[in-house]
């Protein structure tokens, strides 16, 4: 957490989350459920890393056309997290940053969504957000 802190100025980040394409062949059967929204076939690979770059968990194998919300939804890591959050959070103060694919949450949390009628403090959080999560790109 200090790591994130001190590179970006965001507290209590334990880690930071994403979602990546694997391009792989076609598979003969099923292929639409592998043909991701960039019209490749892949499967997803979930990571989330700490502020090293270390990646502290991954996940993969979900068809390329899952939404990376449903694939954290489903991983063990997001599964543990709705089970047992107090194992992973120290407190209610300590999170774990996505981007807006994902769903905010008492320990996850998202940037707002900019409808265009953002004020100066949700930009400005955005903004940290951004600049903290950059760590997981």
């Amino acid at each position: 957490m200090l790591q994130f802190s001190k590179r970006a100025g965001f507290p209590g980040v334990l880690g930071a989350v994403d979602g990546t394409h694997i391009p792989i062949t076609a598979l003969s059967q099923d292929q639409g459920s592998y043909c991701n929204r960039h019209h490749y076939h892949s499967i997803i690979l979930q990571g989330v890393c700490d502020a090293n770059y270390m990646s502290t968990d991954v996940f993969a194998g979900y068809p390329g056309s899952v939404h990376d919300a449903r694939v954290w939804h489903n991983s063990p890591l997001g599964k543990r997290i709705r089970e047992t959050p107090f194992e992973l959070f120290p407190d209610t103060n300590t999170h774990i940053l996505e981007d807006s694919a994902y769903k905010c949450t008492n320990y996850l949390l998202t940037p707002y969504k900019d409808n265009g009628h953002l004020t100066r403090k949700q930009r400005n959080f955005n903004y940290k957000l951004s600049s903290t999560r950059v760590f997981i790109e």
